[in-house]
């Protein structure tokens, strides 16, 4: 399976959250989230199930 980087993306947009907000939440800078949406960086396996909170959904939909 790979991680979906784009599923994360589009569902962020779709909630109308911004980069920053997601960021405060897991405690890294707008810039380190920036590079792990745009799959330049990974995320950490901790930060999984605090983004899945806060994108509402499963840490299953991050993988393709």
């Amino acid at each position: 399976m790979n991680f979906n980087v784009a599923y994360i993306k589009a569902r962020r947009k779709e909630l109308g959250i911004t980069q920053a907000e997601i960021a405060e939440r897991l405690n890294i800078t707008t810039s380190a989230y920036n590079k792990c949406e745009n799959g330049n960086q990974r995320f950490t396996v901790d930060m999984l199930p605090i983004l899945a909170k806060v994108l509402f959904c499963k840490i299953k939909n991050f993988y393709a």
